[in-house]
C-alpha cells in the first residue's frame, strides 16, 4: 500500500516480500462460503431398482415388492423419493427387512445401497446435509434358502412358562444369547435337542448350534432364587444386630451377619437356634455369620458376669543393707467362682504372684525377698482364671528412703 517492493507470490497466505525501500504492506482476506450454513439448500433423492431376473417393481417409491425389504428417512422424503434440506441438517436412511420377503416363490433382499456413487452400509446411512444426496438403493432377487425352525422354551423351577419360535438358514450356524434373568429366576443351563435327541447341553449363556439341519428345540432351565426368613429373639443381658424382635428376608444359604452386645454385668455365652435350620460360623463368638436353610428364629444367651475385687496391703521392707523383703496381706471382697492371681511388679522388673482360691474371702499372706534393697513396688494387678480383670482396693508401702 506504500512504497516498493515485490511479494513472491501474493495469493499465497505463506510467502515471502522483498522490499526496495521503505514499505507498508497489507492482507486481503474473502469470506469462504461454509457448505453446511443453514443459509445454504441442497436436494435429497432416494431412486429404487430391481434389475435381477425375475424382479418387478411396483409404482411409486418405497413401494416395492410385497414382503420384501423397505425403508424409511428421518427427516422423511415425499412420496416420489425427494426432499429439500437446509445445510447442516442431521438426515437417516433406515432400511428394514434386507434379507428380504418373497416373490413367486424367491427371495428378494438389498443387495446394493449408493450414494453419490459410493456403496454404503446396507441397513443404515447417515449423513450430515451438506451437498446433494442421490441414493441409490438395489434390489435383489435370488433363489429361497431351505430355513429350519428353531423353538426356544423357557422353563423357570422345571415349569414351562414361555416359548419364542425363529428359522436359520440350512446349514448354517445358529446363535442365541440367554437372558441371565427371566421371570424372576436365574439363569442354570441350556439343553439342545434335534430330532427328539438331545444333542448339547452347558451353563453359559451364550448357545451354539452348527450346520443345522433339522428343526431345533433349545430348552432354557431358570431356577428363582429361595429366600429365608430370619428372626432375631431377644434375650435378657445384652442386645443385637439385627435388633432382637426383627425379622430379615435373606437367600438360603448365604451369610448373614450377626452380632451380640451384652449389657453392663453381663457377658456373651452362645448363639442357639430356636426353630428353624441353619448354622452358625461360630455359636462362641459375639460376632460372626449365620447362614440360614430355611425359615428360622435364632437367639444369643448373655451369662450374668460376677463382680471381682480385690483388697488388702503390699509392703516392702528393708531387711539389711542390699537386701529387702516384700509381704502381701489381701482377700477376696465377696466369694468369687473362680480363683484370682494378684501380679505384683516393681521398678526393676521384679514380679510376685499371690493366688487367693475360688469361693475364699480369707486374708491370704505373702512373702519373699527382694534383689537388692532399692526397688520400690510400681503396680498391683488382678485377674481370675477366666481373664476377667478385677478392681482393686490395695494400698502400696514403700519404704521412706525408696525412690517411691
Amino acid at each position: 500500500t506504500k512504497g516498493n517492493g515485490s511479494f513472491a507470490n501474493s495469493k499465497s497466505g505463506n510467502t515471502t516480500f522483498t522490499p526496495t525501500s521503505d514499505a507498508t504492506i497489507k492482507a486481503n482476506f474473502d469470506k469462504q462460503q461454509d457448505p453446511c450454513d443453514p443459509s445454504n439448500t441442497y436436494n435429497i433423492k432416494v431412486t429404487e431398482q430391481c434389475n435381477d431376473a425375475g424382479c418387478s417393481m411396483d409404482n411409486g417409491i418405497n413401494n416395492v415388492l410385497s414382503g420384501g425389504p423397505w425403508w424409511n428417512s428421518n427427516p422423511s422424503l415425499s412420496r416420489d423419493g425427494t426432499g429439500t434440506f437446509t445445510g447442516g441438517t442431521e438426515w437417516t436412511l433406515h432400511l428394514f427387512n434386507p434379507g428380504g420377503g418373497t416373490l413367486n416363490g424367491k427371495e428378494t433382499y438389498i443387495k446394493k445401497l449408493t450414494v453419490n456413487g459410493q456403496s454404503k452400509n446396507p441397513i443404515t446411512y447417515s449423513t450430515v446435509v451438506c451437498s446433494d444426496q442421490n441414493v441409490v438403493i438395489e434390489y435383489g432377487v435370488r433363489a429361497q434358502t431351505a430355513k429350519q425352525n428353531v423353538d426356544i422354551q423357557y422353563y423357570v423351577d422345571n415349569v414351562h412358562v414361555d416359548t419364542k419360535s425363529t428359522t436359520v438358514i440350512q446349514g448354517q450356524t445358529f446363535q442365541y444369547t440367554a437372558e441371565s434373568d427371566y421371570k424372576g429366576g436365574q439363569f442354570k443351563r441350556y439343553v439342545v435337542e434335534i430330532a427328539n435327541k438331545q444333542t448339547g447341553s452347558g451353563t453359559n449363556t451364550s448357545i451354539s448350534v452348527s450346520n443345522v439341519t433339522s428343526s431345533v428345540l433349545i430348552k432354557l432351565y431358570y431356577e428363582k432364587t429361595a429366600m429365608c426368613k430370619v428372626t432375631m429373639q431377644s434375650a435378657t443381658g445384652g442386645s443385637t444386630t439385627p435388633a432382637g424382635g426383627t425379622t430379615q428376608t435373606v437367600e438360603c444359604g448365604k451369610a448373614m451377619s450377626i452380632k451380640a452386645t451384652p449389657s453392663s454385668g453381663y457377658k456373651f455365652s452362645k448363639w442357639s437356634i430356636k426353630n428353624g435350620t441353619g448354622k452358625f460360623g461360630d455359636t462362641t463368638s459375639a460376632s460372626t455369620n449365620f447362614y440360614p436353610s430355611s425359615d428360622t428364629t435364632i437367639a444369643p444367651s448373655f451369662a450374668k458376669q460376677e463382680s471381682c475385687k480385690v483388697s488388702g496391703t503390699v509392703e516392702e521392707y528393708m531387711r539389711a543393707a542390699g537386701q529387702g523383703q516384700i509381704s502381701a496381706s489381701l482377700k477376696s471382697d465377696t466369694r468369687h467362682s473362680k480363683a484370682i492371681t494378684v501380679t505384683i511388679k516393681t521398678e526393676g522388673g521384679q514380679t510376685f504372684t499371690v493366688t487367693i482360691p475360688a469361693n475364699n474371702t480369707t486374708t491370704q499372706s505373702y512373702a519373699n525377698s527382694l534383689r537388692g534393697a532399692e526397688d520400690p513396688i510400681t503396680s498391683v494387678t488382678a485377674k481370675d482364671s477366666s481373664g476377667l480383670t478385677c478392681t482393686t482396693n490395695i494400698t502400696i508401702k514403700n519404704p521412706q528412703n525408696l525412690k517411691h
